[in-house]
């Protein structure tokens, strides 16, 4: 009953149409539905965790096997969070980007990483300034994201249908 009535409240921050009949389900007092964007989104998480697993199992990897390692785990767990931001039709689904921003240069650094260290490994030490530089600067972008999404307000993107948080150019 407590959800019907949430629900019901919330119906002006989404769009006419949307045909939502109700939740599929409710996680910690959340409305989550699974539609076929959601479904898409969340199965490469479980794909990139079979394929590391197997990776994991061999003898003597090499630093490029490692990088294809978190390569996996990094870009499912980034697609992952769309799939969650996707399901999740209430304003606190809008935190999905504090993790899409905290994955997105630690993602590009690692599939850098793996490029340059494929079959052999190219300049050894512009590589890893590289790398590391990306690495460094990926919690200082998150805090200043974090910072700055504080003051701006949830609000429902209607052309990728999920909530974000309403700010001029940080957020696209």
């Amino acid at each position: 009953m407590a959800l019907n009535q949430r629900c019901s409240e919330k119906k002006d921050l989404w769009p006419v149409g949307m045909g939502l009949g109700g939740p599929a389900m409710e996680i910690f007092g959340v409305p989550v539905y699974l539609n076929f964007l959601s479904v898409v989104c969340i199965s490469p998480l479980f794909l990139g965790a079979i394929s590391a697993g197997f990776v994991t199992v061999m003898r003597d990897k090499s630093p490029n096997a490692r990088a294809f390692i978190a390569a996996f785990i990094l870009t499912g767990l980034f697609i992952g969070t769309y799939g969650a931001a996707t399901s999740i039709l209430d304003p606190v689904g809008a935190f999905h980007r504090w993790f899409t921003v905290a994955l997105v240069l630690p993602v590009l650094a690692v599939l850098f990483y793996f490029l340059m260290t494929y079959s052999e490994e190219m300049i050894p030490s512009t590589t890893k300034i590289i790398f590391l530089t990306k690495l460094l600067i990926s919690p200082i972008v998150l805090a200043a994201f974090i910072l700055r999404s504080l003051s701006g307000r949830p609000v429902f993107r209607t052309g990728g249908q999920f909530f974000d948080f309403e700010m001029r150019i940080e957020s696209l």
